[in-house]
């Protein structure tokens, strides 16, 4: 079981920044990827089917559950094939975001490779949480493909701060 790193986040730093970017960046590459293949497209189709058709080839959607417990919340995201160090999880008092990336290379050892579906791979998602957390009680942990956060719903006193801001 390995523990995970998790960016804490008021939403005024340089993380949430840096989270909305690669949200962004990735919607983008979407529009872009989309717009080329209605270009390409000769007859039938659509352009919801090219939107689509582009989100597949950037966005891996893992499955997954929130879960709201007594005291905490709890997401369980499927990420096989991910290890700890290529998840990066950022915490704010109202949403979660999970992103990895894995890119596989080929070793220079005089083989030659015939035939590879390795290759990039990689997700971002952004779980809106049904309350307020604390962010000092969030903690994640991988097991066997199986990524797990928890996060303890804030105080009431803390509720009644983050409604003030």
């Amino acid at each position: 079981m390995h523990q995970l790193k998790i960016h804490k986040s008021t939403g005024v730093e340089p993380q949430s920044a840096a989270i909305a970017a690669k949200f962004e960046n990735l919607a983008e590459k979407i529009r872009e990827r989309a717009y080329d293949l209605f270009c390409r497209r000769e007859n039938g189709g659509s352009a919801l089917e090219d939107w689509l058709a582009a989100e597949r080839e950037f966005i891996a959607i893992p499955e997954a559950e929130l879960i709201d417990a007594k005291d905490k919340f709890e997401i369980r995201m499927a990420v096989p094939g991910f290890e700890a160090g290529q998840i990066e999880i950022t915490a704010s008092p109202g949403e979660i975001a999970v992103s990895a990336e894995s890119l596989h290379r080929h070793e220079g050892n005089g083989e030659a490779v015939l035939f590879s579906e390795f290759g990039r791979r990689a997700f971002l998602r952004r779980f809106e949480m049904p309350g307020p957390v604390d962010l000092d009680k969030v903690a994640a942990r991988l097991q066997d493909g199986i990524l797990t956060i928890s996060a303890k719903k804030a105080a009431p006193k803390e509720k009644a701060q983050l409604a003030a801001a």
